[in-house]
């Protein structure tokens, strides 16, 4: 349309050219053909013009049509990541899902275990937990202890209380313990020692500790990324590695989220350590080869052999500082050094006065837990807890 338009224009000048050629001359007496080649002359000039016109509008056309096919597609960058951000939170939403189906399995086990096991014998798994005896408050009689501790797993009133693990001599927190704790339905505390041994007697202790790993793991995904180096160590009794039910559901859920392997050690006593079947050992060890770790507690016997707790996978050994520093025992020292042989870190527990921290040091232990450094305190990421709970703590 555009060229029409200037052959147009150029046709109509180059007319006018030709009558000036013609009435020119004889008005100002120029040759006729110098007037042609000036008629000609401009007739191009004003073609060459309107081209020039014509090319600025075209460049200018191109130049927008190139803006908007930049801004088209910057915009498709766009979709395309928020297309695959909807992907991934998919992938998530999919995965979270997952492990909700997985972690709601575990707990109907352990819903299932408060009707099932009343009136159950059960073996001791004693977690008092802290390094000295807990406070205590006005006694409660067994059958409403009974009916308050089922209730409390019922009705999710099992908190979570983490108490920490220092480095000296900084005192800087490096690990957390992980202890249970129960309300009555008013939000008073009931301290280990004072539902322990009727949970053994009716047998959920097993439900308890399984609750406190459940507990944990929800802290651990809370967490996230955080603190990447801070390790959880939850108490797991003889009883919930001998559950034919439930066992096999915590190797399962353990394989499949190894990302808790960072953060997760498993604690058992040493009594209990030792009477584990092989068997269920070799399934300890399947998960000791996602990354799980395990650790000692409640030592009896400081006479230890490095060598088999490492080949069992265990990398912490806690001992009562007392028993730790006992006159006559294991030389501390030399026992730190066995163990660190064979990359199994020591932690002196129960410590409550400044003198036993300067005797650690002098042995150069470097991990203590006790009262000294922090009782145990709720966490502040259970869902669970309530300001009853933080009152009465």
């Amino acid at each position: 349309m555009a060229l029409i338009t200037n052959i147009l224009i150029f046709l109509a000048v180059l007319a006018l050219g030709l009558a000036a050629a013609v009435v020119l001359p004889g008005l100002t007496g120029w040759p006729v053909w110098l007037v042609s080649v000036a008629a000609l002359a401009a007739a191009v000039l004003v073609l060459a013009a309107l081209e020039a016109w014509s090319f600025h509008q075209l460049a200018r056309r191109l130049s927008r049509l190139e803006s908007g096919v930049a801004q088209t597609t910057a915009r498709l960058d766009v979709l395309r990541q928020d297309l695959k951000s909807l992907e991934d939170r998919s992938g998530d939403a999919d995965s979270r899902s997952a492990e909700m189906i997985q972690e709601m399995r575990v707990l109907q086990t352990l819903l299932g275990q408060i009707v099932t096991r009343r009136g159950t014998p059960g073996g001791p798994s004693a977690r008092p937990g802290g390094g000295a005896q807990d406070r205590t408050r006005t006694a409660v009689e067994p059958p409403d202890l009974d009916e308050i501790i089922r209730n409390a797993v019922a009705e999710n009133r099992i908190d979570l209380y983490l108490q920490p693990t220092v480095a000296l001599p900084a005192r800087r927190a490096a690990h957390y313990e992980c202890f249970s704790r129960v309300r009555d339905p008013e939000g008073h505390i009931l301290y280990p020692n004072e539902f322990l041994p009727l949970a053994e007697s009716s047998g959920l202790i097993g439900t308890l500790d399984n609750l406190l790993l459940f507990r944990c793991i929800q802290l651990i995904r809370k967490l996230g990324h955080r603190r990447p180096k801070v390790r959880f160590f939850c108490n797991i009794s003889e009883r919930s590695v001998s559950d034919a039910e439930f066992f096999p559901q915590f190797m399962d859920y353990m394989r499949g989220n190894r990302e808790l392997a960072r953060r997760l050690v498993f604690e058992f006593s040493q009594r209990e350590f030792r009477e584990i079947p092989r068997d269920t050992l070799r399934q300890l060890g399947a998960l000791a080869e996602e990354g799980y770790r395990f650790a000692i507690d409640q030592v009896d016997d400081p006479d230890l052999d490095p060598a088999a707790l490492a080949a069992e996978h265990v990398s912490f050994v806690k001992i009562d500082v007392d028993l730790l520093l006992r006159e006559g025992g294991v030389p501390p020292r030399k026992l730190r050094e066995a163990l660190a042989e064979h990359d199994v870190a020591l932690v002196a527990t129960k410590v409550e006065a400044e003198g036993q921290v300067l005797d650690l040091l002098d042995h150069d232990i470097r991990l203590a837990q006790g009262y000294l450094f922090g009782e145990p305190r709720l966490s502040r990421e259970d869902p669970s807890a309530t300001a009853d709970a933080r009152t009465a703590s």
